[in-house]
């Protein structure tokens, strides 16, 4: 292993503090630190890495000006995805398996940012998210009766307030899932760009048309589906919200999975112009039902092997 230069260690410095700098100007910005500790660990090896992710969350430690739950959270959220997304691209393994992992400490850190200081306070996990719902109620309350809305349209709002409320656990968690796989996502492209743009060796990605799911993802999800239904059946606390975070780790690779096969079918010439039109209007009408039926097409080309089969097909 080359020793760390200073030109390269004053660089990873530099990646650490402009970290620092995100999170006193855009907090948000900071779920995409990965992608920059996974760039200054391939690019530098893990001496830079190791500056970098120091150095970043010290910053991070100095602007927030104290260590509670929600730092605790942005560290959780970024430096173990980006340490993971370091040794994966070094070890040229394969891009899912570092967007999984980035989309499961994304979504860690969320709930730890935003449902253990009310666990802490002796209350449930998403206390705060009740609170806000139940705030949120009185208010659409108060302003249709400054409206002059009464009757039965008075009482359909307040129906709607509550069922928010109540769903608010659901709701929540599939907000954490939704932006973690996001995260997960975003971070492996984006560092794959920057490795690319500074000249370092990755392994070939795949194009968006071939990206497949592992199989041991199929038999994971398997299990997870299994688990889902067994926690619905013994009806713990929060067990529906632990039934759609099951919902969206299962669904959401197999949706990516059915555009993919769109844009297969596309990039083959299997189908036209006005397919891609239609079936691009359609996801947008449709949404979020178009989802389904995306998880429907990716877990049916995933089962039959749609895309593989052609192309072994087309080069005998």
């Amino acid at each position: 292993m080359k020793p760390l230069s200073i030109k390269a260690a004053l660089a990873a410095f530099g990646i650490g503090a402009g970290a620092m700098a995100i999170a006193y100007i855009f907090p948000v910005g900071l779920m995409l630190m990965p992608a920059l500790l996974a760039f200054a660990g391939t690019v530098w090896g893990y001496g830079g890495l190791a500056i970098a992710a120091i150095t970043a969350a010290g910053g991070i430690i100095y602007v927030a000006g104290a260590v509670d739950a929600g730092i605790i959270g942005l560290l959780v959220m970024s430096i173990p995805a980006g340490v993971a997304s370091a040794y994966i691209f070094k070890n040229k393994l394969p891009y899912r398996s570092a967007a999984v992992t980035g989309a499961f400490f994304a979504a860690l850190g969320i709930y730890i940012i935003t449902c253990v200081p009310a666990l802490l306070n002796g209350e449930g996990p998403f206390a705060y998210y009740l609170q806000y719902m139940a705030a949120f109620g009185d208010a659409v309350e108060k302003t249709a009766a400054q409206m002059g809305i009464d009757g039965d349209k008075a009482e359909m709002l307040r129906k709607m307030a509550a069922y928010l409320e109540y769903k608010a656990p659901d709701m929540a968690v599939m907000a954490m899932m939704c932006m973690g796989m996001g995260a997960g996502l975003a971070n492996v492209v984006a560092a794959r760009a920057l490795c690319r743009a500074k000249g370092a060796k990755l392994k070939p990605m795949a194009k968006f048309h071939l990206w497949q799911l592992s199989r041991g993802f199929t038999y994971g999800s398997l299990v997870m589906i299994i688990g889902a239904i067994i926690i619905s059946a013994l009806k713990i606390t929060n067990s529906s919200a632990i039934v759609t975070a099951v919902e969206c780790a299962v669904a959401g690779p197999y949706a990516l999975m059915g555009v993919c096969l769109m844009a297969f079918m596309v990039r083959m010439k299997l189908r036209g112009t006005a397919f891609t039109v239609f079936s691009v209007v359609a996801m947008v009408l449709l949404f979020p039902y178009s989802l389904y039926g995306l998880c429907v097409i990716g877990a049916a080309d995933r089962l039959f092997r749609m895309r593989r089969s052609y192309v072994e097909r087309m080069h005998k």
